[in-house]
């Protein structure tokens, strides 16, 4: 099976385990480190990329950590990293069980997290992406933006416009409001798949790590990690139906809130962003169209 070997040369099993995505399985190492295996189809040259970036974060002063990777390696074809373990517990697993002021105290710290990451420094003139192979950039932010679309649609078209009715109409329409944001002039640090899944919080629902920097880091609009924090928790586990409105609610309340237009702008650029998950995950496919069909 893939990552025998490294869980060997770890003396690793299931029951170690502490987490799984698609890109990886997590396993604890000790106290203060955890390996993460790979799956199959991971490049080693992104992870390597991902390596260099982490380390470049080392520095980095935020209210809360940030990963690191130790090492990074191979066994019988399988790649893995040593990485710094990093405290708390999952917001998901948090908020499964959280109710009331507790859900309201710890989206706020959530919220209050989304706007942090803009304060690590990158070194870029070029807004997209930051960890990709063959990145999508372009010198003005709208710009990007329309590129990765049109990319990503390239592929998905065919089968997107089937279930989205008048998708040529919506995206005409969706790159016409892409002045809302016309007005991003400096690149910065986005980590663009900011959710409870990507969120280490302690016992009281305070954000104490975020992880999963990814191909969607971009330089970019830092409102968009406070789009992400707000559309994302729709396809958490734990959401519940209240969270949205106590979610925007809270929005409000912030003076670096991102407006109606541009929270809805973003929504629609994701949903065309993963308008090829039909196969690999339906509900988050299910959920582009349904915010599509509303458009």
């Amino acid at each position: 099976m893939h990552g025998d070997a490294v869980l060997e040369r770890f003396s690793l099993g299931e029951h170690d385990l502490i987490g799984s995505g698609g890109e990886s399985r997590v396993f604890a190492l000790n106290d203060a480190m955890v390996l993460r295996l790979y799956r199959e189809q991971a490049d080693p040259a992104y992870v390597a990329r991902l390596q260099t970036f982490y380390r470049t974060l080392e520095e980095v002063t935020l209210p809360f950590e940030l990963p690191y990777m130790e090492e990074v390696g191979d066994a019988d074809g399988a790649l893995y990293a040593i990485e710094k373990r990093l405290p708390g517990t999952s917001f998901t697993r948090y908020l499964k069980g959280a109710r009331a002021e507790a859900r309201r105290r710890s989206l706020a710290s959530y919220l209050a997290g989304a706007a942090e990451i803009q304060a690590i420094p990158i070194d870029s003139t070029q807004f997209g992406e930051l960890l990709t192979s063959k990145p999508v950039t372009r010198p003005a932010w709208p710009e990007y933006l329309a590129a990765r679309a049109r990319k990503v649609l390239r592929g998905t078209y065919s089968q997107f416009s089937t279930d989205v009715p008048g998708l040529d109409r919506l995206i005409e329409s969706w790159e016409k409001d892409l002045q809302h944001v016309a007005g991003v002039t400096e690149p910065m640090l986005v980590h663009g798949d900011y959710f409870p899944g990507n969120i280490m919080v302690d016992e009281r629902g305070e954000v104490t790590a975020v992880i999963d920097f990814s191909p969607m880091t971009v330089a970019g609009d830092p409102q968009l990690d406070l789009a992400c924090a707000l559309i994302f928790v729709e396809l958490d586990l734990s959401y519940q139906p209240g969270d949205s409105p106590l979610l925007v609610r809270l929005l409000r309340e912030r003076p670096d809130a991102p407006p109606p237009e541009v929270i809805a702008l973003y929504r629609t650029f994701y949903s065309l962003y993963f308008s090829g998950a039909k196969d690999s995950d339906r509900p988050l496919y299910d959920w582009c169209v349904a915010n599509l069909a509303g458009s």
